[in-house]
């Protein structure tokens, strides 16, 4: 169990006490979702060895999933205000890479990896109180981790630890905006489905890679957006 799952565990597990004594004003939700996250572009400083280096990493768009627990706080009669706490976490194929101009792929058998991205987030959202069927609006600010692990070139098919490669991982703080709706089947039981776009500010990876003088280190930073269509199911305390 990763730090970002055990974080959202333990959170959930302190808030339970007050679950069995507010009746209608928490929920719990869990979700699928068919993710894509848009291209992963790091740049070197161009201070290290006189030259930026450019690492694009594409990846595949696959599925994720996601816990959450909310509050209602405020309702009226035209539409509710909650807070939720909620955790996803996607894992992602590299499928290009491109390195200072170069494309490299995995159907090339250049580029191998995968890219995992966990967010734990904290969102205010506002529903519309319109019968069984209800839209939504989120957003939400939070902390996303990116767990990079690719190789490209020469490295793919040499021994582990040939370069070049980024086998590292940073969190940052990043923003969310939702869109969705929600089908109540029951009092306590409902269905959701959504769309979340997700941005990432300043994740910061270290690339090994060679050259004349050898192995080099170089910090790469840069951001990327995410975006997930999702299916759920909330129950209603």
């Amino acid at each position: 169990m990763n730090n970002f799952t055990k974080g959202f565990v333990t959170v959930l597990l302190a808030s339970s006490p007050y679950l069995s004594h507010a009746q209608s004003d928490w929920y719990l939700s869990g979700f699928i979702a068919s993710v894509d996250t848009d291209s992963f572009d790091v740049n070197s400083d161009s201070s290290v060895g006189g030259a930026v280096r450019s690492v694009d990493i594409s990846s595949d768009e696959d599925f994720g999933y996601g816990l959450a627990i909310g509050r209602s706080l405020i309702e009226t009669d035209s539409g509710s205000f909650f807070l939720e706490l909620g955790y996803q976490d996607s894992e992602h194929d590299v499928e290009r890479i491109n390195f200072n101009g170069t494309d490299f792929s995995d159907a090339a058998g250049t580029a191998a990896g995968d890219l995992s991205v966990e967010t734990l987030s904290l969102t205010a959202i506002y529903r519309f109180n319109t019968g069984k069927f209800k839209p939504y609006l989120g957003f939400g600010i939070g902390y996303t981790d990116a767990d990079i692990d690719v190789r490209y070139g020469a490295s793919v098919n040499a021994p582990a630890g040939s370069p070049p490669f980024i086998n590292d991982s940073d969190s940052a703080f990043s923003v969310q905006y939702r869109i969705g709706a929600e089908y109540s089947f029951t009092d306590n039981v409902a269905v959701l489905a959504e769309y979340r776009y997700l941005d990432a500010d300043d994740i910061t990876v270290d690339r090994t890679g060679g050259g004349p003088g050898g192995l080099a280190t170089t910090s790469q930073e840069g951001d990327f957006s995410q975006q997930s269509f999702i299916l759920g199911l909330k129950y209603n305390f």
